[in-house]
C-alpha cells in the first residue's frame, strides 16, 4: 500500500531521538502519512569514509528521494528540514528543480552560515557550540586511520569554535578551498532564489543562532516561498501553553503548509504517547 511520505532532515547532530523529529514523525502518523528520517552521514558516530555530512551535502537526500521513488512506496513526497537540515534541503531543492517533492518546509534554518558561525561563538551560545564540538572532535579522533585526519588531529586541541573545526576539517576535506568558500557555497540565502518548489521558511527573529540582519526580506522572495518570521520562538522552540501543556506551535504551521490541516484539530492526546509504526529510517549506503 502506497501513501504520502514525509522526508525529515534533522538538524546538526540531530537524529531519531531529537524532540522535533519525534514530534514531526508522530504528527505525520496521526495524519496517515509515512515518515522517513534521513540519518546524516557521520553525525554522532563516524561513517567508514573520509568525508562526512556538512551544510552543503545533498548527495544523501538525492539518494533517498530516488530510493523512495524506485520503491513505489510514495504517492506524493513532502519534506521538512530542521536547522542545518533545512539548509541541506534548500540547496537540494535549488539544484533539483524537477524532483518530485510536492511541498517542503524549513524550521529555524540559518540563512548565512558565516554569520551563524560568528554568533555561535558568543555568549551563552558557546554552551551549544561546545556540545557540538565535543561530538565533532570525537568523530575526528575516530577517523585517525585516514592520513587527512591523522595530520590534522595534531591541531585538534586548538579547535575552540565551529569555525575553527570547519576551517581545519569540514572545508578542506570536502573539497572547499577555504572555510569562507564553504560558508558562501552552502548558505541557504544563496540558494533560495533558485528554489521553485512551494517552500515554507519558519523562523523566529529572536533566534540566537540566526542574526536578524541575515533574514531575507519577504518582499524579495519568489512567490512560491512563504516566510513566517515570528517575533519570538528561539531556535527550534516556538512553544506555547495549550490545555496546560507545552505545545510546539511550529507544528501547526508546518502541518498546515504541507497538508492544509491544522494540528489542533487532529491531535487530541499527548504526542508523547503516539505510536510511530508508519515511520521508517533509511541509512544511505557507504558510497563516495
Amino acid at each position: 500500500m502506497t501513501r504520502d511520505t514525509l522526508i525529515i532532515l534533522p538538524g546538526m547532530e540531530g537524529g531519531l531521538d531529537s524532540t522535533c523529529v519525534r514530534t514531526m514523525m508522530q504528527a505525520a502518523a496521526r495524519l496517515g502519512k509515512s515518515a522517513v528520517v534521513l540519518s546524516h552521514r557521520g553525525a554522532r558516530k563516524p561513517n567508514r569514509l573520509q568525508k562526512f555530512y556538512h551544510a552543503g551535502h545533498i548527495e544523501d537526500i538525492a539518494w533517498l528521494v530516488q530510493r523512495l521513488t524506485s520503491l513505489g512506496r510514495a504517492t506524493t513526497l513532502y519534506a521538512v528540514g530542521f536547522s542545518l537540515g533545512g539548509v541541506i534541503l534548500t540547496r537540494f531543492l535549488a539544484e533539483h528543480c524537477t524532483v518530485p517533492i510536492q511541498r517542503a518546509a524549513t524550521v529555524s534554518m540559518p540563512f548565512c552560515l558565516d554569520a551563524t558561525a560568528e554568533v555561535a561563538n558568543c555568549g551563552i551560545n558557546r554552551l551549544y557550540q561546545q556540545r557540538i564540538l565535543a561530538s565533532y572532535k570525537s568523530v575526528a579522533k575516530a577517523k585517525q586511520h585516514f592520513p587527512e585526519y591523522r595530520r590534522r588531529n595534531r591541531f585538534l586541541d586548538r579547535v575552540r569554535s565551529i569555525r575553527d573545526f570547519d576551517r581545519l576539517y569540514t572545508a578542506p576535506i570536502n573539497g572547499f578551498a577555504s572555510v569562507e568558500e564553504y560558508y558562501e557555497a552552502s548558505s541557504a540565502k544563496r540558494h533560495l532564489p533558485n528554489v521553485t518548489h512551494p517552500l515554507l521558511l519558519l523562523a523566529a527573529l529572536d533566534d540566537p543562532l540566526i542574526p536578524r540582519e541575515t533574514f531575507p526580506a519577504s518582499a524579495s522572495l519568489r512567490h512560491n516561498l512563504t516566510a513566517r518570521f515570528s517575533t519570538t520562538g528561539g531556535h527550534l522552540g516556538f512553544y506555547q501553553v495549550r490545555e496546560g501543556k507545552f505545545w510546539p506551535s511550529w507544528l501547526d504551521n508546518v502541518s498546515d503548509f504541507l497538508w492544509g490541516q491544522h494540528s489542533e484539530s487532529i491531535f487530541s492526546n499527548d504526542l508523547a504517547t503516539t505510536d510511530c509504526e508508519t515511520s521508517t529510517r533509511f541509512d544511505a549506503p557507504e558510497c563516495p
